[in-house]
């Protein structure tokens, strides 16, 4: 069972809410989902089930691609699905993660040089954060050259990054109470 210290992030999805975590894969955290409430078509490999409240925790080991989502439209589901996920080891960057992914996104109309188009400063910035966060977006189905061209994209975010200054966390967004957990566990 994960450690009592984690610290949990709860995502809530409304119906008709098309919202993804995409395919993706973590190298140095073991993950964990819980439904809480609704269903939640989550896919480990190449499985694809639908979990609900009264299912077990859904452990995702390292490197195994997954993704979760609500379910497809013929569930016609009118709750929201909730849904808390936490790591392995409990070092806070899943929280970490989600409050830059969110707060950039949010915020890019306000933070975005001028003359950059917002749509590629943020996709741009998010390469940036899951670089720097242990989350590793799919970009091509190709087993043979998924994760070399998954890293290849990163790091060529990160260098080009430099010059946006670009970072994977920011102090605004991050609780400095969070920061100091993950530099424990580095």
């Amino acid at each position: 069972m994960p450690s009592a210290n984690r610290t949990t992030v709860t995502i809530c999805l409304p119906p008709g809410s098309g919202w993804t975590s995409g395919l993706h894969w973590h190298e140095s955290h073991v993950e964990f989902l819980q439904v809480r409430q609704g269903r939640a078509q989550v896919t480990l490999g190449n499985i694809t089930r639908i979990y609900q409240p009264q299912d077990k925790v859904i452990r995702i080991e390292k490197n195994v691609i997954h993704r979760w989502r609500r379910p497809s439209a013929r569930y016609d589901e009118e709750e929201d699905l909730v849904v808390e996920e936490w790591t392995e080891p409990a070092d806070g960057q899943n929280e970490i993660f989600f409050r830059n992914l969110n707060s950039v996104i949010l915020d890019a109309e306000r933070t975005v040089p001028p003359r950059i188009p917002v749509a590629w400063w943020i996709e741009w910035q998010i390469m940036v954060i899951c670089h720097g966060m242990d989350n590793y977006p799919v970009f091509v189905k190709n087993e043979a050259l998924m994760r070399f061209v998954t890293h290849l994209l990163l790091m060529a975010a990160i260098c080009i990054g430099v010059f946006g200054r670009l970072k994977p966390h920011y102090e605004e967004y991050t609780p400095k109470l969070l920061l100091e957990k993950g530099k424990k566990h580095a």
